[in-house]
């Protein structure tokens, strides 16, 4: 970690030059686009414009998770990861505490803000869903009728007489809850109106 601590310092600082920099190494430089994300939507851009427009250095470190085959870690990967270790609620509620926070700001700016925010399986089933809910709505001041939850059909269909129990319960608090990727799974719409949902996607 200290080396490439230092590779990134030397790299990024404007006096350095190649001759500063011993290769391979344990850092693979890329070149962000002129232009940053108006000419191509990439975290390496992102990761220059960023702290460009906060007036600092205009560079940035992109880090990896790996799967243990060695391919980068995708989204369905990461929240596999994180399921793993029981990260999900804690990471539900960093989430969903920051979106309606942002939407209450966009509130107290005069827009009408209708939230949507996605719940895996295990936290739709998690005793700490409603609490984490209530905190974050009582904290940014937003109604709970601006707030939605969505679900996936494959997220439903993992405990369905659980999911039926959580659903319920957020519903007689008011949340808005609807059904995401429908027909992925093997649910019917018989068998769905049991559930207190608004939309079906």
């Amino acid at each position: 970690a200290h080396d490439r601590a230092r590779t990134v310092a030397v790299a990024i600082d404007p006096r350095s030059g190649p001759q500063d920099i011993a290769t391979p190494g344990h850092i693979f430089p890329l070149r962000a686009r002129e232009g940053g994300v108006l000419v191509r939507a990439g975290h390496t851009e992102a990761a220059v414009d960023i702290p460009r427009l906060a007036g600092l250095n205009p560079s940035g470190v992109i880090c990896e998770i790996m799967n243990e085959d060695g391919s980068m870690a995708r989204l369905p990967d990461l929240v596999a990861i994180a399921q793993r270790h029981g990260l999900m609620d804690e990471l539900t509620a960093c989430i969903l505490a920051q979106a309606v926070a942002e939407a209450a700001r966009w509130e107290r700016a005069g827009h009408d803000v209708q939230l949507a925010v996605n719940i895996s399986a295990s936290c739709l089933v998690s005793p700490d869903l409603i609490p984490m809910v209530e905190a974050a709505l009582s904290t940014s001041g937003i109604a709970v009728g601006h707030l939605k939850l969505e679900v996936t059909e494959t997220t439903l269909m993992s405990d369905p007489a659980l999911a039926l129990q959580a659903t319920r319960r957020l519903a007689d608090r008011g949340v808005a809850i609807s059904i995401d990727d429908y027909g992925t799974g093997y649910s019917s719409l018989s068998y769905l109106q049991s559930f207190p949902f608004d939309k079906i996607k």
